[in-house]
C-alpha cells in the first residue's frame, strides 16, 4: 500500500493571488476534511497527506529576501533550524533568512532526522516525514524563467515516475514544458511503499520534488511463500523471434528511450506491467521496457 497525498483526506485548492509589483503572489490552501477524522489525524501527516504543496508566498517587496518553511512529521517532534529549538511540528514560518539551512527534527522516542537544504527566496519550502519509517518527501521550488517544470529525484533512484496515471520516467528526472495545472505525481519501486503527491505547477518556476521511500515491511505472522509457491502465479514474457535475433531494452516506453541492454530471443523476463505497446520487465536488476510485439506473456 502506498502513500496517499491530498485524497485521503480531502481536496486541495490553491489559488495564485496576483499583485501590481508582478509575480509576488501566494498559495492559499483550502482543505476540506472529514469531520471523523479531522481533530483525531491532525498530525497524520505521511499516511493523510494534509500539507502536500509548495509555492510562492507574498512578500513584502520585490527586494525581499523572505523564505518560508513548512514541516510535518510522524510522530510530532521538536525541530531545530540551524541548530536553534524552533519549536515543534506542525511547524510552519514565513520569515526565515533565504539560502543554505540546517533542518533538524527530533521526536521523543528518540528517532531524528536532519538535512542541510536551500530555502529559496519568497518560496515556502514543505517537509513532511515520518521518522519511524524515516521516508517522506521535501518540495520545494525555484525560478526558472520557462515554462513550468519538474525535478523528481528518490531515495532508491530509478522509481517510476507517473503523472496523471501515465508513466513518464524514472528518478532522477526533469519532466518540461508542462502546463499550468494540477497533476498527480507517484513514485513507485519494487519493495518499497508507493508515494503519490499531489501538486500544482507553475510558470516561470521549475517545482523540485526530494523523496525518500519506505521499505515495505512483512508481517511477522506473515508467511514468506517459497519459490515453488510463488511461480506458479508471477507474470513473465517470453522474447519471441525477431528480425535480428534479440530486442533493444529501453529506458523509457518509447522509441527513443536510451537502450540499457538487449534481450535475446527465448529470454524469459519477470512483467512489472505494460503501458500502450510496451512490456515493463527487470531487466538484469533494472527496470526497462520492451516492444510487446516481439513478447508474450507466460507462465513459469
Amino acid at each position: 500500500m502506498g502513500v496517499e497525498v491530498g485524497v485521503a483526506v480531502g481536496v486541495a485548492e490553491m489559488k495564485i493571488m496576483g499583485s501590481e509589483a508582478g509575480f509576488a503572489g501566494f498559495f492559499e490552501y483550502k482543505m476540506k476534511y472529514n469531520s471523523r477524522d479531522r481533530m483525531r489525524r491532525i498530525n497524520k501527516i505521511i499516511n493523510l497527506g494534509i500539507v502536500l504543496l509548495c509555492g510562492v508566498f507574498l512578500g513584502a517587496c520585490g527586494g525581499d529576501d523572505r523564505s518560508g518553511l513548512e514541516i510535518t512529521s510522524e510522530p510530532i517532534a521538536k525541530v531545530y533550524i540551524n541548530g536553534m529549538d524552533s519549536g515543534l511540528t506542525k511547524y510552519k514560518n514565513t520569515k526565515l533568512k533565504s539560502g543554505e539551512t540546517e533542518i533538524k527534527l527530533v521526536a521523543e522516542t528518540g528517532e531524528s532526522w536532519e538535512r542541510k537544504i536551500n530555502l529559496e527566496k519568497n518560496v515556502t519550502t514543505v517537509i513532511s516525514w515520518n521518522l519511524k519509517e524515516n521516508s517522506g518527501y521535501i518540495l520545494s521550488m525555484e525560478k526558472s524563467g520557462k515554462k513550468a517544470s519538474m525535478l523528481i529525484n528518490s531515495n532508491p533512484g530509478n522509481a517510476i515516475i507517473s503523472l496523471q496515471g501515465d508513466i513518464k520516467n524514472k528518478t532522477p528526472a526533469n519532466l518540461e514544458n508542462l502546463e499550468i495545472d494540477d497533476y498527480k505525481v507517484s513514485l513507485n519501486f519494487p519493495g518499497y511503499k508507493g508515494l503519490n503527491l499531489i501538486v500544482k505547477t507553475v510558470d516561470n518556476y521549475q517545482l523540485i520534488i526530494d523523496a525518500k521511500l519506505a521499505t515495505e515491511k512483512i508481517s511477522p505472522n506473515q508467511v514468506t511463500p517459497t519459490v515453488s509457491q510463488i511461480s506458479p502465479t508471477i507474470e513473465r514474457v517470453k522474447i519471441k523471434e525477431t528480425p535480428t535475433g534479440w530486442l533493444r531494452v529501453r529506458e523509457t516506453p518509447d522509441n527513443n528511450g536510451s537502450e540499457i541492454g538487449r534481450a535475446n530471443v527465448g529470454e524469459i523476463y519477470e512483467l512489472l506491467g505494460s503501458k500502450g505497446e510496451w512490456y515493463h520487465i527487470v531487466y538484469k536488476g533494472k527496470q526497462g521496457f520492451i516492444s510487446t510485439k516481439y513478447a508474450e506473456k507466460v507462465l513459469e
